[in-house]
């Protein structure tokens, strides 16, 4: 049912979000059609898919923890309400527009999915606990796990210390240290965190449970990981059919560069001003060029059709990586998102502001024909 376009402000994306879902009416909503406050963009996919991805990031900062893989925060004065709507959020931006979470420990995704009666496998536990602990945990107990021999001394001290930091109080041997990694990994997962995971399940539309009643433990592990971001995956879905000069190609090789460096938070975010979504949800990426120069030269996302628009007069490799530094090297603090229709295409737009005050800069806005000067926490626009 195709329902009225949903209104959101950007600036209040949490809240917004939750009051819209408060609502039963609009799980049964295909497509769902989202405008932002003040915005110009036309939602064709680009902006719905923009909008779970900045609801998403307000829930990971307010209800859950942790670096590389998140769970539920567990302390007092969380607000327990919430997690049914995000139930809600979870199940029909999956089936709206294929939005799914990446960043959440596996373990806990298949409990709100699919209950938490379903069982864990146990390969799902020991790959997301490894995943969850540091790199030097991680190697520590892979060292210990491969090892054919008794554990050293300061192997088996760097394992007591490890498992000690989740309130293991056996002593582990190379015998007993998988299934002690198991029940670890199965109470930081889903025994901890059990009464959000039930009350996130719960928030399911009855209308949406036929579908993922059908789907197990295994299929959400395929869905996980074949959404999960990494360059390959980004570089695989790039599309360059329109690249046929030695400008063009060279450009190419610009970007498989660039995205073949970059950390996951960076990745994210390319993908986030490409397609609006922050995980690998589209089947392909398709990049276009353009003459542009100058100051009037930049990357353009066309997010509706995940199109990348690329200028082709770049020096160097270090000229192209400059132009991208607006999408990379921000944070909550300097940065806002803006989505604008410019002849028929869905542009995401980075403005910056200064971090101190008294420092000032030009950015040239992405999307439009306009340079701006920041200084002192307000933009002045040159015609």
């Amino acid at each position: 049912m195709l329902g009225p376009t949903r209104i959101v402000d950007r600036n209040n994306i949490y809240e917004d979000v939750i009051d819209m879902y408060s609502e039963g009416e609009i799980v049964g909503e295909y497509p769902l059609v989202i405008k932002y406050k003040g915005e110009q963009a036309v939602d064709q996919g680009g902006v719905q898919r923009d909008m779970f991805s900045a609801f998403w990031a307000e829930v990971y900062s307010k209800l859950f923890e942790g670096c590389k893989t998140l769970t539920p925060l567990i302390q007092p004065g969380i607000d327990m309400t919430a997690f049914p709507i995000i139930g809600r959020v979870l199940s029909h931006g999956f089936l709206a527009c294929g939005f799914f979470l990446v960043s959440i420990a596996l373990p806990s995704l298949i409990s709100m999915v699919l209950g938490p009666t379903v069982p864990i496998p146990v390969s799902v536990l020991m790959e997301s606990f490894t995943d969850y602990i540091s790199d030097f945990e991680r190697n520590t107990l892979n060292s210990a796990l491969k090892s054919n021999e008794p554990l050293s001394a300061d192997l088996h001290t760097n394992v007591i210390s490890i498992l000690s930091r989740f309130g293991c109080r056996e002593m582990p041997t190379r015998a007993n240290l998988p299934n002690l990694i198991e029940q670890i990994a199965l109470y930081e997962f889903c025994a901890k965190p059990s009464a959000v995971l039930m009350l996130i399940h719960s928030g399911i539309p009855v209308t949406h449970k036929p579908f993922w009643e059908t789907r197990s433990a295994p299929d959400i592990h395929s869905l996980f990981y074949g959404m999960t971001v990494t360059s390959a995956k980004v570089i695989a879905i790039l599309e360059f059919e329109d690249a046929t000069n030695e400008l063009e190609l060279r450009v190419c090789s610009y970007l498989t560069t660039m995205i073949g460096n970059l950390g996951v938070r960076e990745l994210i975010l390319f993908l986030r001003f490409v397609t609006g979504a922050s995980a690998c949800i589209v089947p392909k990426i398709k990049v276009e060029f353009n003459a542009l120069s100058g100051l009037g030269r930049r990357p353009m996302a066309h997010t509706c059709s995940s199109t990348l628009e690329l200028p082709t007069a770049y020096k160097n490799y270090e000229d192209f990586y400059d132009n991208f530094k607006a999408i990379f090297d921000v944070t909550k603090e300097t940065y806002s998102w803006r989505m604008d229709a410019l002849c028929n295409f869905i542009f995401l737009t980075v403005f910056f502001f200064p971090s101190t005050s008294g420092n000032s800069t030009t950015f040239f806005c992405c999307c439009c024909f306009q340079m701006y000067e920041i200084q002192e926490s307000h933009v002045n626009i040159f015609s």
